[in-house]
């Protein structure tokens, strides 16, 4: 099974993905979650638990640096179009409708 499989048959929690692409940025969980405004804990356990559904190592850590493996490097360009492909229309009917509860505007803005 490919890598790409393994990913399309796997549910995988956005907060996770997004997590990723931060450490992954950043390459240091500390910074990474300064800028998810949470505690390196609830990172590091969002890293563990999607490593967990993909069953692979996705980062290199060490006590000075965190790289992604050859897998993080596979899944960082799907990570960013998936959130991108969920945040995008829900950042548009943002704009379009105001704060309002997306579920209001979102027929809406499907047009």
């Amino acid at each position: 099974m490919t890598f790409l499989q393994m990913m399309q048959q796997t549910s995988i929690d956005l907060d996770c993905l997004r997590s990723f692409v931060a450490v992954a940025d950043r390459l240091a969980f500390h910074e990474a979650a300064s800028a998810l405004r949470i505690s390196a804990s609830p990172l590091t356990r969002r890293i563990q638990r999607l490593e967990a559904a993909l069953d692979t190592p996705l980062l290199e850590r060490s006590t000075r640096q965190v790289t992604p493996t050859a897998e993080g490097r596979l899944l960082l360009p799907l990570a960013r179009t998936a959130i991108a492909a969920v945040t995008l229309p829900w950042s548009r009917c943002a704009r379009r409708h105001g704060p309002a509860p997306a579920t209001w505007c979102w027929p809406a803005c499907r047009r």
